[in-house]
This record gives C-alpha cells, structure tokens and sequence, in this order.
C-alpha cells in the first residue's frame, strides 16, 4: 500500500480560521466527486521528492487561494482512504496569515469559538477535528494570530 503524504494549512488570524470550499479546479484528480463543495483546510501534495512539507504548503496555499502563510508547527495527523484505493497521511499545521482576510465564494472566515455551528456534512472528514485542536493550541497560547 502506498501512503503519500500531503500537507494541510490551518490559517488563523485574529481567533478566524480560513476554509477554502473542495473546488475540482483545485483537485483535478480527484476521483471522488461526492467530496466537492465541501468546506477544507487548504493544503496538497508535495510537487517533488526534494520539496519541504512548509514549502509545499506555503505554494498549495499560495497557488489555490493567492493568500500568504506562514507555517508555524504541526499540530495533528490523520491517515485519509478512499474507495479509490488512494491513500494519505494528511500532515497538519497551525500557520500564521500574511496580509489581510479575503472573503469570495470559494473562501471564508469561521470563527474558531463557532466551529460547532458547521455542519458536518459541510466539511470534508477531518476539518472540524483540526479546527478544534488548532482552537485549544491557540487558547493555550494565548495568542489568536
């Protein structure tokens, strides 16, 4: 079984969390049509090898949504498999947000201290999970940025 990692930014800034909206756009092969629409954490695979998991983030972001991040420290790892036969290691991480907050169709602000009005069915598995514990490292932090 082949595992291929991929990275996924939790932006916050100012007690928000940024969710971009599962575009095929974004996620060309994805053979999994009943996950488009869905709310999620921002993220991708690594181009190469040789690529960092913050440089490949930082891009991802970067490429998707044109927003400026700045990756701070891993925070969770989920494993994600799909019928398809697809399977991966979903890396994590609390990022910083670099410049000011972009609101569009395909983008939103949640607020961390309403993450229980999202429906799951809103969210790709796993978003609400991350959004939760990024809320707890940022509270313990004392720090909403």
């Amino acid at each position: 079984m082949k595992v291929t990692p991929v990275v996924a930014a939790c932006v916050i800034k100012g007690g928000m969390a940024f969710l971009g909206k599962r575009d095929i756009s974004n996620h060309p092969d994805c053979q999994e049509e009943k996950l488009f629409g869905l709310l999620e954490l921002p993220g991708g695979k690594l181009d190469t090898p040789e690529e960092s998991f913050e440089g490949a983030l930082i891009r991802e972001v970067h490429e998707e949504y044109r927003l400026k991040i700045q990756p701070k420290k891993i925070i969770h790892l989920r494993m994600n498999s799909y019928p398809s036969g697809e399977v991966y290691l979903v890396i994590y991480y609390l990022c910083g947000f670099l410049g000011d907050r972009v609101i569009s169709e395909t983008k939103r602000w949640v607020s961390l201290s309403k993450i229980e009005n999202l429906r799951d069915e809103w969210c790709l598995p796993g978003t609400k999970e991350v959004l939760r514990i990024a809320r707890e490292v940022v509270r313990n932090e004392g720090n909403n940025d």
